[in-house]
């Protein structure tokens, strides 16, 4: 899915996921160095940072909503509580936030947690991409964010993520909150141009919403505060488009948020019929009540 509210996003996250097939596994090389070359806000509480790196891309062509792990500096010598989950077999469509939390605190040089974050506005033939980042608390990845000027480094991984488009699906439901914004803007870039598309997006204020790119036809709405959850929702049958579900093999669900809150979708949605293979993609990038990062607001 996502920026990441500091990322609980792609720490504790848990995906629920149904394939056809085996998926191998990735060979991951090392991480590479990037190099901020502007940052701009998006918001009152989102900036993006713009960076170069050639050697980024020059394994496969990165995943539909590819993501990367960050290291970034951590200000205290408290250490950050690792996530049972791992990047070493992640789902098909992991979302941009699979990624387990880890710190070098306790090390020699200066401590370091990794956060995971959806690539945007990608160039492979340039080197070039950006990370967006919601800037709740002051944990390492949003106090990086909020200082990144021209000429600063960053260290990376590779691209990580599997999902890819299925020309079987016509119809795709993209669910998610704040932290969801940067992976659903990447499947919309790059959902084939006959393909129908509802969007629904939980922000923590209407001054927080963004544009998701020019795609037309959308049936797009916005959630805030006082309005139904995505859980609700998906309890109700009012999720998705009348007779979209993912039972139906011309239609996907990807769905991204607080764990619990993204388990309870999939409960609902999976309810009066089993999915099929590949068509429902629940991602639980952050769990409420867990500190990381101060992300007060991770949201897939």
């Amino acid at each position: 899915m996502g920026f990441a509210t500091e990322q609980a996003v792609r720490h504790n996250c848990t995906v629920f996921e149904t394939h056809s097939e085996p998926i191998p596994l990735r060979r991951r090389s090392g991480p590479v160095t990037a190099t901020v070359e502007a940052a701009e806000p998006l918001t009152p509480l989102a900036v993006r940072v713009h960076l170069s790196c050639p050697e980024l891309f020059s394994g496969a062509p990165p995943a539909v909503a590819a993501w990367v792990r960050g290291r970034f500096p951590v200000e205290t010598a408290a250490p950050v509580t690792p996530s049972a989950a791992s990047d070493s077999a992640p789902a098909a469509d992991a979302a941009p936030d699979l990624e387990a939390s880890q710190s070098t605190a306790g090390l020699p040089g200066p401590a370091l947690a990794a956060r995971a974050y959806t690539l945007v506005e990608m160039d492979p033939a340039a080197g070039r991409f950006a990370l967006d980042f919601v800037l709740h608390g002051s944990g390492p990845a949003a106090s990086w964010a909020r200082q990144a000027a021209p000429g600063q480094q960053l260290e990376i991984s590779r691209p990580l993520g599997r999902a890819r488009i299925d020309p079987k699906h016509r119809h795709y439901l993209l669910a998610g909150d704040a932290t969801a914004l940067p992976a659903i803007r990447e499947w919309l870039r790059l959902l084939p141009d006959q393909a129908t598309a509802a969007v629904r997006v939980w922000l923590p204020a209407q001054s927080e919403v963004q544009e998701l790119g020019g795609r037309s036809g959308i049936d797009l709405k916005w959630f805030f505060p006082g309005d139904p959850s995505m859980a609700e929702l998906a309890e109700a049958g009012s999720l998705a488009p009348a007779g979209w579900t993912p039972a139906d093999p011309e239609t996907r669900f990807v769905v991204a948020g607080e764990a619990g809150e993204v388990t309870r979708v999939r409960r609902a949605v999976s309810w009066d019929a089993k999915p099929l293979p590949g068509n429902l993609h629940a991602a639980g990038y952050w769990r409420r009540g867990k500190p990381s990062d101060g992300a007060a607001v991770e949201l897939g």
